[in-house]
């Protein structure tokens, strides 16, 4: 359970997945303008490449313990193919195998032109010094229309593996393909936490793609809740967009834990600077210069007496004074509308989550 790669493992690394994208290029070439189906080219590619094996028991006895090799650099190497939704004119091979504590994967999509079948996207990891810089844990995608000149684009999420702890790091990027001469570039990355327990589910959305998966709270009584990255695809930029939450504690705390840039887009305009400096303030507290920095648990969520769709979320403090944070619920949304350290007087119904 070593999280640290040699120099030596890194080339050797590098010399694999440079073998891998090479034979699966050479060997989409040779297909031509054969018609070929995803499946067929799977177990084809599985049986030239020693790949998906099946699945060994794990019953190791202290005799045959250096039989193991689900710890193995390199082992258990799998592939899978598929035609993406909605673009049935690509093939997408993903490749992965073995490393200490997870697996790494490679993404490799193909277009037909003029009878030949060129690689239009390859996506994995770059050299890393630990493992945690592999593409695993999880690792899916989605491709997704865009606009000229390629017609579309591929969004791709992925953990980072460790040996140890529940909690990880995830990255999401959008990767437009490579035309003609030009090479694929990134139109967008972005990197937060999220808790390893649950598959993280990514599907494609009429207007872009949407991302859920478990994260941690502020509150470590509650430890994690649901987690929800939706994005739009507008020209060539990601823009996140509602819904971010599950309910307007969650929201509350999805405000305070992500930058204001997006956090500014779900709060009420007219006090768009007051609400500012309330969302650096708080991050601020969190920040790992900050040492002795309080304990937040939530207390109740009470309705408001002016307004059906508007609630209160109270966050407790230790040490510190108690914050309300006045939410306003839309459709499959909510508004940050005020916060202050005295309670709202309209805002006194009953403890909406008591039970939660």
């Amino acid at each position: 359970m070593d999280p640290e790669v040699s120099g030596a493992i890194q080339q050797q690394i590098r010399a694999i997945k440079e073998a891998l994208a090479t034979t699966v290029d050479t060997y989409m070439r040779c297909q031509g303008k054969n018609e070929i189906k995803a499946r067929q080219l799977q177990n084809e590619l599985a049986v030239l490449l020693g790949a998906n094996a099946p699945e060994k028991p794990r019953q190791y006895t202290p005799e045959n313990t250096s039989l193991m090799d689900d710890q193995v650099y390199g082992g258990d190497l799998k592939v899978a193919v598929a035609r993406p939704v909605n673009e049935s004119q690509l093939m997408a091979v993903e490749l992965s195998f073995g490393i200490e504590c997870g697996d790494d994967t490679i993404l490799l999509i193909y277009e037909q032109n003029n009878g030949v079948w060129h690689r239009s996207v390859r996506w994995n990891s770059d050299d890393y010094g630990e493992i945690s810089g592999a593409f695993g844990d999880f690792f899916q995608y989605v491709v997704m229309p865009s606009g000229p000149p390629m017609g579309w684009v591929v969004a791709v999420a992925h953990g980072h593996p460790w040996c140890t702890s529940r909690w990880s790091a995830f990255d999401l990027d959008v990767i437009e393909p490579a035309q003609g001469t030009a090479t694929q570039r990134l139109l967008f990355h972005k990197q937060d936490g999220y808790v390893r327990e649950t598959d993280p589910v990514m599907k494609v959305k009429s207007d872009g793609f949407e991302l859920r998966f478990e994260k941690g709270c502020l509150d470590l009584g509650i430890m994690t809740r649901s987690g929800i990255y939706r994005y739009q695809f507008v020209g060539d930029q990601m823009h996140r967009v509602q819904p971010v939450a599950m309910n307007g504690r969650d929201f509350v705390d999805e405000w305070l834990q992500t930058e204001w840039s997006d956090a500014a887009q779900w709060s009420e305009t007219s006090k768009l600077k007051e609400l500012e400096a309330k969302h650096a303030g708080f991050l601020q507290l969190r920040s790992p210069e900050a040492k002795g920095g309080p304990l937040f648990s939530y207390g109740p969520v009470r309705a408001c007496s002016d307004d059906a769709k508007r609630f209160v979320v109270e966050l407790d403090q230790d040490p510190g004074t108690p914050t309300y944070f006045q939410v306003q619920q839309g459709e499959n949304s909510f508004t940050m509308r005020a916060i202050s350290h005295i309670p709202f007087p309209q805002c006194k119904g009953p403890d909406l989550m008591r039970t939660r």
